[in-house]
């Protein structure tokens, strides 16, 4: 007889590493599954814990075809547990394993609790980001994030480019959602005029706890006056929507009210941004939303533009406009939406590259993809050229 993880019985232990356990089992629809969760002593570790959480978000903003679908996640558990579909040919929860194992030592304390820098966030692109170009963590197993029989070896990736030093490597603070301490999350709800003008133009937000921040980036203006785009769909409406103000960036845009984005420090350009969703009751993981900004060399022509999206995805993709390709994807339940586009700064110009490739991906498997495409929308709406 094997154990009892959640609601599931009967399973049996497939891989340990340190804190971290995977289980094989069966669902109740008779689906056979895999689970990966902390170990009983480690989830009383909220870095682990917070660690976790990310790591779900993540491994929705970058799923791909090969990989089996989240088919439930309890980061809230007291032992917290995320579950995928297993099935020859398709990664499951190896590939988050891996991630958490590059993230910092197998064993012992995570320092990151209070926000501490703890480690690097892999570049997100349609096709997953190569395990092996994470940084190797001292203490990982073999001094490497991807052990060598480990199963998630023969990704599918695509070649990474020589980038400048100030966006690699990223470092991110990683309580999101289950740690709140520490993490600079500036947002601000809108006003409930018709005129959509957010009240962050004239003075900077709060931090998400009341303290007034000690900001030496500018925040950009989220500019409420630029013609509405509605490629994916829905769009938000009159005050609908939190406006997010990442320091430095050279756009602001609004997302679900109840969404956590993690903008980095104010005093540091961070030029990846990570925002999650409510899921609610549901028993999915929730929405998970990535932002990239990439600098576009030289004077970013043709030449550039397609290398750079030929990093971003190999899978045929549809034309918006000659600065904007997207690939989408999804199904009753699974949702998918990546976005290539070349901006110019127009706000915070002088901390930014004159050309910047926007990457943009998306993943929903709340059944409801609605608040995504939102956001999506609105984040093409304010990288609009204003004349």
């Amino acid at each position: 007889m094997g154990r009892t993880l959640g609601p599931f019985t009967d399973v049996s232990t497939a891989r340990v590493d340190g804190a971290y356990e995977i289980y094989e089992g069966t669902d109740d629809e008779g689906r056979n599954i895999e689970i990966l969760t902390l170990g009983i002593s480690s989830s009383k570790d909220p870095s682990r814990r917070a660690l976790l959480s990310d790591t779900v978000a993540w491994a929705h903003a970058t799923r791909g075809p090969a990989d089996a679908p989240i088919l439930k996640a309890d980061l809230n558990d007291e032992q917290p547990y995320v579950v995928t579909l297993r099935q020859t040919g398709y990664r499951g929860v190896e590939r988050m394993l891996e991630r958490m194992l590059a993230m910092g030592p197998a064993t012992g304390p995570l320092p990151m609790t209070t926000g501490a820098t703890t480690g690097q966030i892999p570049r997100v692109v349609h096709q997953h980001s190569n395990p092996h170009g994470i940084p190797a963590v001292p203490g990982s197993p073999a001094g490497s994030p991807v052990t060598p029989n480990s199963p998630m070896t023969p990704y599918l990736t695509a070649a990474k480019r020589t980038r400048p030093g100030w966006l690699i490597p990223i470092v991110i603070m990683l309580s999101l959602i289950v740690l709140g301490g520490g993490a600079f999350v500036v947002v601000l709800g809108l006003g409930s005029g018709d005129d959509m003008v957010a009240d962050a133009q004239e003075e900077p937000p709060p931090m998400h706890d009341g303290a007034e921040p000690d900001v030496s980036l500018n925040l950009p203006e989220y500019l409420a006056d630029l013609p509405p785009v509605d490629l994916f769909g829905p769009r938000f409406e009159g005050a609908e929507g939190t406006v997010v103000q990442p320091p430095g960036w050279p756009f602001a845009f609004r997302v679900p009210d109840g969404w956590n984005c993690q903008t980095g420090d104010p005093e540091h350009l961070m030029p990846v941004l990570t925002c999650k969703g409510s899921n609610g009751d549901n028993d999915a993981a929730p929405d998970a939303l990535h932002l990239e900004l990439v600098p576009c060399p030289g004077e970013c022509g043709p030449r550039q533009r397609e290398a750079l999206e030929a990093d971003w995805n190999s899978d045929p993709a549809d034309r918006y406009d000659d600065d904007t390709l997207y690939f989408e994807s999804g199904s009753a339940s699974e949702y998918e939406l990546s976005v290539s586009r070349f901006i110019t700064p127009q706000q915070n110009a002088e901390l930014n590259p004159e050309h910047l490739q926007l990457i943009v991906s998306g993943m929903s498997s709340t059944g409801d993809s609605t608040p995504l495409r939102q956001s999506i929308n609105d984040i093409v709406t304010q990288t609009q050229t204003v004349d």
